[in-house]
């Protein structure tokens, strides 16, 4: 076990060293926060198995880097099954889930959209070992990272992942090929 942990170790911070920083802060205005809030309570006291399109709206908000500089981004609820959402304990309560983030006027680490997911819903760090392990193999992997989330002063650890597409093939140094997804629902 203990040589494994080192391996871990090894790809951990080798691959992401230099992806992503390890925290990122994102401010919604009070109303914008609101809505936010009422389509996670929505989406998790609904009937069914998955979370439903309508609950998936795009909110404005701004997203503060590292150095200061704050950038406007549209944000909304992602995944398909409610894995996705959590909520924090009965004294101070707090929703919030998974997020599809937009980044409006440049890009935020290179990339103009991410994914930041809860760790339960891609079996927590065994997720980033596997794609470093594909990484240090030579396969094209995506840039993610277990950071720390504070949305509106909710903090949380997620998965931050960026979505595949024309900035993650150019950085591959890959030409214009078809990215293919699948909806798993």
């Amino acid at each position: 076990k203990r040589i494994s942990y080192i391996i871990f170790l090894y790809f951990f911070f080798t691959n992401n060293l230099f992806s992503f920083p390890k925290e990122i802060v994102i401010n919604l205005n009070p109303k914008n926060f609101g809505n936010y809030q009422k389509n996670i309570v929505r989406a998790q006291i609904e009937k069914s198995e998955n979370i439903k399109n309508k609950y998936k709206k795009w909110i404005d908000g701004s997203i503060i880097e590292y150095n200061g500089t704050k950038k406007r981004i549209k944000l909304r609820i992602t995944g398909d099954w409610k894995d996705h959402l959590n909520t924090n304990t009965r004294q101070n309560i707090h929703f919030w889930s998974s997020l599809y983030v937009k980044v409006v006027d440049d890009n935020f680490d290179g990339v103009t959209r991410f994914k930041l997911l809860l760790p339960k819903t891609r079996f927590g760090v065994e997720h980033i070992f596997w794609n470093n392990l594909m990484n240090y193999y030579g396969y094209n992997t995506l840039k993610m990272r277990l950071i720390k989330v504070t949305l509106n002063n909710i903090s949380y650890q997620a998965i931050i992942e960026e979505v595949p597409r024309k900035e993650f093939l150019e950085r591959n140094l890959i030409r214009e090929v078809p990215i293919i997804e699948f909806d798993e629902r």
